[in-house]
C-alpha cells in the first residue's frame, strides 16, 4: 500500500503545515497474473474512489503514482496544470 500526503507548508515554516490531501493506493489482489502484474484501489479524502488496472509491480511505485493522477485527470476530477501565459 502507498499512502501518498499532500502538504502546504508555507514559507517552509512547519509548525503551519496543512495537510491537503491524503490519497491511498492499495492492490486490490484481482489481477488474474498476480503477483508479476496488480490491480489498484485508490481512495481519497477529497476526490471519489477509483481504480488502476494492469500495473506491472516491477514498474514500481512512481509510474503507479503517474497513472493514479493520470486516472483522476481523465475523469476530469484534476486540472492539468497550464503554462503561465508569460
Amino acid at each position: 500500500m502507498l499512502r501518498i500526503t499532500i502538504e502546504v507548508v508555507p514559507f517552509g515554516q512547519e509548525d503551519q503545515a496543512k495537510v491537503l490531501d491524503q490519497i491511498t493506493v492499495a492492490n486490490d489482489l484481482s489481477h488474474p497474473e498476480r503477483p508479476l502484474w496488480g490491480n489498484y484501489k485508490v481512495q481519497s479524502r477529497n476526490l471519489p474512489d477509483g481504480h488502476v488496472f494492469n500495473h506491472r509491480r516491477d514498474w514500481g511505485f512512481w509510474p503507479l503514482i503517474h497513472k493514479v493522477v493520470c486516472e483522476r485527470e481523465s475523469q476530469g476530477l484534476i486540472k492539468k496544470a497550464e503554462p503561465p501565459p508569460w
